[in-house]
């Protein structure tokens, strides 16, 4: 089976890259995994169908765990991606994207974001850029649905219900009516959720005393066990 994959740091694998679920699925599957540390859900959902479209692969399956609401990430000129020391990653070295985190995270600390992404943050709040996030999921579902590509996707977080706030700096995606308008048109039948509270990856990890000491990142264990999960939900 092929399978295609993107994300973040909870798909790349934390603090230790590659040791992640997309690798711990099957051995006897071929996995090509796209996901990024620092990736927004822009840059998650448009690596999956550069991918498709640039390399004309057949895939079995599309795994997706999307990432936080807030993030901010966008296709960059070369100039900008050379200079970004991190928080960088490109499909196939042709599409470059640079990934300028969680809205407000940094916004009282100029140092840490470049001067075309403080630009970025003054034009969208935690209600625009939600929505950004859930228009990224309707287009790659509609996408894979439409071409017969078979699909599931997760969450790293639950944002599903109406919270005004959810872990890392994230919302409930009904807390405002343009994105839970949005979040109609989403298939959740073709999530993969931890339980009937449709938690993520990080409730997973939480509940099972399985996060890094960084206090927010699954651990290794908690890879291994959420590729099992996976697996006997295909």
């Amino acid at each position: 089976m092929r399978i295609l994959v993107s994300g973040c740091s909870f798909t790349v694998g934390w603090p230790e890259p590659r040791a992640n679920w997309p690798s711990r699925i099957d051995r006897r599957n071929t996995v090509k995994n796209l996901a990024r540390a620092g990736a927004g859900n822009r840059y998650i959902g448009q690596s999956i169908v550069l991918d498709i479209l640039q390399n004309r692969d057949h895939y079995d399956m599309v795994l997706v765990m999307w990432s936080g609401l807030q993030r901010i990430d966008t296709m960059v000129n070369d100039f900008v991606y050379d200079s970004l020391d991190t928080n960088h990653g490109s499909v196939d070295g042709l599409y470059c994207y640079g990934f300028f985190g969680d809205a407000y995270s940094h916004r009282h600390d100029p140092s840490v974001l470049k001067s075309a992404s403080k630009e970025m943050f003054k034009i969208g709040n935690e209600e625009t850029l939600g929505c950004a996030s859930l228009i990224e999921m309707i287009a790659l579902q509609d996408f894979l649905k439409a071409r017969s590509i078979p699909y599931r996707f997760m969450s790293y977080v639950n944002y599903w219900g109406d919270d005004e706030q959810v872990t890392n700096l994230n919302f409930g995606v009904h807390k405002y009516l343009s994105c839970s308008q949005l979040a109609k048109h989403i298939d959740l039948d073709c999530f993969l959720f931890y339980n009937d509270s449709r938690d993520g990856f990080y409730e997973f990890a939480q509940e099972n005393s399985m996060i890094s000491e960084d206090g927010f990142h699954p651990t290794l264990q908690a890879h291994i066990e959420w590729a099992d999960f996976i697996r006997e939900k295909l």
